[in-house]
């Protein structure tokens, strides 16, 4: 066994526990929670401002993912049971955006939220102007029980209750990616986001070359290989 195995094995199953992919409760029913209080949707959102050429610095959204996101999954993981992240950046007042969104109790959420404000990834982008705001609570509308609210009400019905799973189980994925390659070259402290931008581009690497047959076609190969109609090109 290769040095390095033992350590990355312990990774992917501690993901594999804070997806829920250990033990997947059936779609639409969440296990039951340790806390009196019922579960729903929790969104913080975290804005950033773009570099002096107006360009999203994409980088900020990992760092923040593996040093304030990934440890209060280890932290609450057992009163999470879906969660995921959201990442845009478009001409708009939001602009660059990283979002989490919790499945949990409101007790939990508040705790949550105490332990991001106290990151000291997040204070560092507050400190250096990187961050322009924080938003606790910021999909209001979205905050309900229902396992649906965050899904497109576009889609079908059933879709749109089981699509958490789907996504809980890609941005695990891409926290993984991220923890692996952190890694394999150790960040230098002094310069993080330097760190984090040569991960984003190499995972951009890993997308555009691999990632029509690591991602997308075991994706149709779970679907039994059924035709796709693409309906719109799309690109964000």
């Amino acid at each position: 066994m290769r040095p390095h195995t033992r350590p990355l094995m312990t990774l992917l199953l501690a993901l594999l526990a804070l997806s829920g992919c250990v033990s997947a409760p059936p779609p639409g029913r969440p296990p039951p929670t340790s806390h009196d209080s019922p579960r729903r949707w929790h969104t913080s959102c975290f804005r950033f401002h773009r570099d002096a050429q107006q360009r999203p610095v994409w980088a900020l959204d990992l760092l923040l993912a593996d040093r304030m996101l990934a440890p209060a999954l280890e932290v609450y993981r057992a009163d999470i049971p879906l969660w995921r992240v959201h990442r845009r950046a478009a001409d708009d007042d939001a602009g660059h955006q990283f979002s989490v969104l919790l499945y949990t109790s409101d007790a939990t959420y508040g705790e949550i939220t105490q332990f991001f404000d106290r990151s000291p990834a997040l204070r560092a982008l507050q400190d250096n102007g990187r961050l322009r705001k924080v938003m606790h609570g910021c999909r209001a509308a979205q905050s309900t029980a229902a396992i649906e609210a965050t899904s497109d009400q576009a889609w079908d019905p059933a879709i749109q209750r089981t699509w958490p799973w789907f996504i809980m189980g890609v941005s695990a994925s891409w926290l993984a990616l991220i923890r692996d390659l952190e890694t394999q070259s150790p960040l230098v402290e002094t310069s993080l986001i330097d760190g984090y931008a040569g991960i984003d581009r190499r995972i951009g690497e890993l997308w555009a070359g691999q990632g029509q047959h690591a991602y997308l076609h075991h994706l149709s190969g779970i679907y039994g290989y059924r035709p796709l109609r693409i309906q719109t090109w799309m690109q964000y």
